[in-house]
This record gives structure tokens, sequence and C-alpha cells, in this order.
């Protein structure tokens, strides 16, 4: 049962990690290139839960990039 939260998870997270990227790229275009340090490794498929957890802070990172970013640049709009 574990599994089906974590694929929901996942499938929650990675639209929301495609828009953070594409919203970077669009509006704040010099903070894009900054995207490739918030590398994540995947581990093998046995360890999904280590997945899960890489995923997640991908996000959170991404998130906290753009907020700080938004905060720090009041002339761009709010994404």
């Amino acid at each position: 049962m574990k599994l089906n939260i974590d694929n929901e998870y996942e499938k929650y997270l990675n639209p929301k990690i495609i828009e953070g990227k594409l919203t970077t790229n669009d509006l704040y275009h010099d903070l894009f290139m900054y995207l490739k340090e918030l590398h994540v490794e995947i581990p093998t498929e046995k360890d999904k839960e280590m997945i899960m957890q890489n995923i997640g802070t991908y996000y959170d990172s991404l998130n906290t990039l753009l907020i700080k970013h938004t905060l720090e640049q009041p002339n761009n709009s709010t994404p």
C-alpha cells in the first residue's frame, strides 16, 4: 500500500517541479542557470523511500529559490 502513496506523491510533485522550472525559465531567466546546481541523485528502484525524499527535497529547494528570488526582486511579478 505504501508504494501507491509514494506513486501518488511522485505524480503530485513531478508536475510541480516542471512548473517551477518553466516559471524560472520564463520569468527569471538569470536564475535558471542555477537550477543545474540543484542536482538530485536518484538511487536504485529498491530504495523508493529515498527517491521520494530526494524528489521532495528538490521541490522544496526549487520553491525556496523562487520565493527568495521574487522577494529580492520586487519589480518582478510573482509566479
